[in-house]
């Protein structure tokens, strides 16, 4: 009995030794734990600090080990509201500081790199990357009112100059190519700014709050501004955006003295919320029947459109939820020279029946026309060559609508909970996203071409009823077979095929079996085509009869 309970045992902890070893290192990570100020966790081996504690004062010297374990990070937000600390010291142990470690520490005039640590140094203060290409944070309790960026750095990380309330003037290089979220968030302070000639995207939040700028020069080459970049700069009451932006976000919202701004022709992507709320927003007169427009680009829709709205003649771009949930909207009419219609444009607009868009419009956006249950029908003209994901999804009453031959890709979700019956897939397309016709409950029939190479996931999940009308051996055929989905050759129009019913280039019991298999409604797939030997439209018995015919050399002949 000893014995047998000893293999138990050491079978046991043979087991147990194995599971450990497949857990991935990575992942062993210890409860967090208190040292003095600090709250820590240990992975792979090292500590992270997580949490300083807010009473702290003074100066702070970060430890080099905790727990015995060497402290190699700094967590994000992990100094947080330690508003009472002026000096931080860091030692040469930490080689990674998280996302707003020194956020809202709003007295902090110092921080100190030990001589060694092979990530970082500081400058006068401020922190760097060891290399000098990037500015990581510059204490937000500093009372300079000038600093002059070093002519070395390339980006200006996120946050580095966030709550530097005090800093009225700063001189960014040219050798900057890059400046990060938030980067002077909250720069109250701040009067004008010139971003650096190689800088190509304004990123979201960079001078959000800065409520003292009043001049900001954007320079030619840069190619987006972001989501409320600007916003709450309540100073600024002009703004030029140079002809290389082709994307614009909600970028000046709540810059409440915003009166004037001019949009290019070259932006292609606007969003609604573009000067929510600016002075030239709150102005009357700059709207046209309840929808306001910022030179060719028709902004936003106040909700009050009823009925039928026709869109100004000489407008180029439809902007981002421009008519989101305008429940009134029946109808719309786009005239030629729109450009672009962006995403969720029309989006839950519940009575909309009915939208003519004009020959020359190239782009779609995304979740465009999602939720117009009434919509039943539409024309897409051939100019447009993007349709974006979900554009008519759960459009429930919409039965008819062409793909254009310009459309290279179906995007995830397009039609999905659509009533279409046919589709055919045009020879452009290449890619069908997931999920592109689920729930599309009444379509029996689509065509895809042999130029399909890749197709997603799911792409006819509820389609009870679709027979595939694909090539032999294409993606689209091999599809169909491996999801058990009916379908017919579109190519199999000589002896060689009919009676393959399983599309393997023979004929033979196999498919006599599949045959017999669909009859009896188990959950297979044949080649209806193929498999309809008798050629009276049906795949039956007789079917199945005249291929054992043909397998015993019977003189018989197929369809």
């Amino acid at each position: 009995m000893k014995r047998i309970r000893m293999k138990k045992s050491v079978s046991l902890f043979l087991a147990v030794v194995m599971v450990i070893l497949c857990i991935p290192m990575t992942v062993i990570e210890t409860s967090a734990m208190t040292e003095g100020r600090f709250t820590y966790v240990i992975t792979d081996g090292g500590a992270i600090i997580t949490k300083v504690d807010n009473n702290s004062k003074g100066e702070i010297v970060v430890p080099d080990s905790l727990g015995g374990y060497p402290v190699n990070r700094i967590g994000s937000e992990a100094f947080r509201g330690c508003e009472y600390i002026y000096h931080i010291t860091i030692p040469d142990s930490v080689t990674s500081i998280g996302m707003l470690a020194f956020y809202e520490c709003t007295r902090l005039k110092k921080i100190t790199v030990t001589e060694g640590n092979p990530a970082y140094k500081s400058v006068d203060g401020v922190l760097f990357t060891i290399d000098g290409e990037t500015i990581v944070c510059y204490p937000a309790g500093r009372t300079d009112a000038e600093y002059s960026v070093p002519a070395d750095v390339r980006t200006v990380g996120d946050h580095a100059f966030a709550w530097c309330s005090s800093l009225k003037d700063i001189t960014i290089p040219d050798s900057v190519k890059s400046i990060g979220s938030s980067a002077f968030y909250y720069c109250t302070g701040l009067s004008e700014i010139t971003v650096p000639e190689g800088v190509e995207v304004i990123e979201e939040f960079v001078f959000f709050g800065c409520s003292g700028l009043v001049d900001v020069i954007i320079p030619e080459g840069v190619t987006e501004i972001k989501t409320q970049a600007f916003s709450y700069c309540t100073g600024i009451t002009d703004v030029v955006i140079p002809d290389s932006v082709k994307s614009l976000g909600s970028a000046f919202s709540h810059c409440t003295s915003l009166e004037n701004i001019n949009v290019p022709d070259t932006v292609t992507d606007i969003d609604q919320y573009v000067i929510y709320n600016t002075a030239y927003y709150n102005d009357p007169l700059n709207w046209d029947n309840g929808v306001l427009y910022i030179g060719k680009h028709l902004i936003t829709a106040d909700g009050t459109v009823n009925g039928e709205y026709t869109v100004k003649d000489g407008t180029l771009n439809i902007a981002n939820s421009a008519f989101y949930a305008c429940a009134d909207l029946v109808s719309v009419t786009v005239p030629e020279g729109v450009k672009n219609i962006g995403k969720q444009a029309f989006m839950w607009c519940e009575k909309l029946k009915r939208v003519d868009l004009p020959e020359g419009l190239v782009n779609i956006g995304k979740d465009a026309f999602a939720l117009c249950i009434k919509l039943t029908d539409i024309n897409i003209p051939d100019s447009v060559t993007y349709i974006g994901e979900g554009v008519f999804r759960i459009c429930n009453s919409l039965g008819n609508v062409n793909i254009p031959e310009g459309i290279t890709k179906i995007e995830k979700y397009t039609f999905a909970g659509c009533i279409l019956n046919e589709v055919i897939i045009p020879e452009g397309v290449t890619e069908i996203g997931d999920n592109a016709f689920e729930n599309c409950k009444k379509l029996t029939n689509i065509t895809i071409s042999a130029g399909v190479t890749n197709i997603g996931k799911d792409v006819f999940f509820g389609c009870d009823n679709v027979t595939v009308r694909c090539y032999t051996n294409s993606v689209a055929h091999k599809y169909v077979v491996d999801n058990n989905i009916p379908y017919i050759r579109i190519d199999a129009d000589s002896a060689v095929y009919h009676g393959d019913a399983d599309g393997d280039g023979k004929i033979n019991l196999t498919d006599v079996a599949l045959i017999l298999k669909y009859i009896a409604k188990w959950d297979v797939a044949p080649d209806l085509d193929t498999a309809d030997v008798t050629g009276d439209g049906k795949v039956n018995l007789a079917d199945a009869s005249r291929i054992l015919q043909y397998i015993a050399k019977w003189d018989v002949t197929f369809k």
